[in-house]
């Protein structure tokens, strides 16, 4: 009996290893020199986006990021509120030929599911296009799905 149990215990020990390494995820944190951020990993949102692993949450201290982002893979990105102030601010310059994609966008999900946003200021009035032969959105899903929530657009 007792062989029996230590077989059965390993087995519970080798799967409970399986699952715990399954669910892990990450929170790259990205924060702007000067400002009130502790701890923050990244100075761009893009750098935390592609370091990013699927899951992982990018948490934004506040500050004017002029960036535009490209999202490929299922993650979160959340404002935060740092010393009572809680706006993140993405702000671009758009340029023509934004990654390849017939649109442009401040943020664009592309061919993924289950990605969040959240908590993010966005303005896309800085555009330089004309007409109406590229459409123009603060957050374009394409081909995707997720949550956009408590976004000021």
């Amino acid at each position: 009996m007792l062989r029996i149990r230590v077989r059965h215990l390993g087995l519970a020990l080798l799967l409970l290893g399986t699952f715990c390494g399954m669910s892990s995820s990450a929170t790259l944190t990205v924060g702007k020199p000067g400002t009130p951020c502790p701890n923050a990993q990244f100075t761009t949102i893009t750098a935390a986006v592609n370091a990013a692993g699927p899951k992982d949450v990018i948490a934004i201290c506040p500050a004017v990021y002029p960036e535009q982002l490209v999202i490929t893979k299922p993650l979160t990105l959340r404002g935060l509120d740092e010393n009572g102030i809680g706006r993140v601010l993405l702000r671009p310059t758009f340029t023509t030929g934004f990654g390849g994609l017939p649109f442009e966008a401040v943020i664009a999900v592309t061919n993924t599911k289950n990605v969040t946003i959240d908590n993010l200021a966005i303005d896309a009035s800085l555009n330089i296009l004309n007409g109406c032969v590229t459409s123009l959105a603060g957050i374009h899903y394409y081909n995707s799905s997720g949550r956009v929530a408590n976004n000021a657009i």
